[in-house]
């Protein structure tokens, strides 16, 4: 169900320098030359193909920085300064989970491979009561696509607006995410965001659809509005009706049938 972004084993250096305090990450702050260079079309297969006969010409150009992040809380500030004026930061490989906490607001993200981010200073947040907290849920690559990324690349306009129809998918992901929150039902909330979800980290297996998803109820309640309790519940509900059950470890197994029908194109039955 998920995309291919590119081989496991890419020959990719990253830096592992985990001091973060006070908004220094000194992983994106590295003078030049002191982190070595990847290409993002070999890291990035799907880009690849959308360019289709350019991407040979554009290989060579497209070379960017590369960063790994642990487990844990990520403070983005160092970062949002390094890829102002470029594309932003790429994620290759991992799992990261935007939160915003509030004293009664319940709202996050996922972002997984393929997902570009922007710079995030949370500043507009703020003004409204809440606070950006990022978390490294699985271990992340992200390639920097900062200024001097963007270009190289100028003479190949295709691939920027590529790297633009990414960030376009991640806005179209979260419309979609947040319609799902507000689905009166939290059961119905959550078995569809695991679809949602599954579609790009799913996979097929005899037993139904495995996704590897390491989240807390807590972290599931934040993605659809919903406190633990409820969530508790919802899930038990929905494995008392054989629509999901737990796997080992992280993994959850969907029941083959979607829990509605598509709905149809515009157009379609003599619409």
């Amino acid at each position: 169900m998920h995309r291919d972004r590119g081989k496991q084993g890419s020959a990719v250096a990253f830096v592992h320098d985990r001091v973060q305090e006070q908004g220094t990450d000194r992983r994106f702050n590295r003078a030049p030359g002191a982190v070595k260079a990847v290409r993002l079309l070999d890291a990035d297969r799907d880009l690849a193909r959308r360019l289709g006969n350019n991407a040979a010409e554009a290989r060579a150009a497209a070379v960017a920085g590369a960063v790994a992040l642990p487990r844990g809380r990520w403070n983005p500030a160092i970062a949002a300064k390094r890829i102002r004026g470029g594309f932003g930061l790429l994620v290759l490989r991992g799992l990261l989970m935007r939160d915003l906490e509030g004293s009664e607001a319940l709202g996050a993200e996922l972002l997984a491979e393929g997902d570009l981010l922007g710079p995030d200073d949370g500043s507009e947040e703020r003004l409204l009561g809440l606070q950006p907290q990022w978390e490294i849920l699985e271990p992340a690559r992200l390639l920097v696509l900062d200024h001097a990324f963007a270009q190289r690349i100028a003479a190949f306009p295709a691939l920027g607006s590529a790297l633009v129809d990414r960030a376009h998918e991640r806005a179209r992901r979260t419309a979609i995410a947040l319609a799902l929150s507000h689905l009166p039902r939290v059961e119905d909330r959550l078995h569809r965001l695991l679809w949602h979800l599954a579609d790009r980290r799913g996979r097929v297996s005899a037993d139904g659809i495995v996704l590897s998803l390491p989240l807390t109820q807590e972290q599931l309640g934040r993605l659809v509005g919903a406190r633990r309790p409820t969530v508790s519940l919802a899930l038990r509900s929905l494995r008392e009706r054989g629509l999901v059950r737990r796997g080992q470890a992280d993994e959850w197994i969907l029941a083959h049938e979607p829990p509605v029908p598509p709905v149809a194109e515009p157009g379609e039955n003599g619409a």
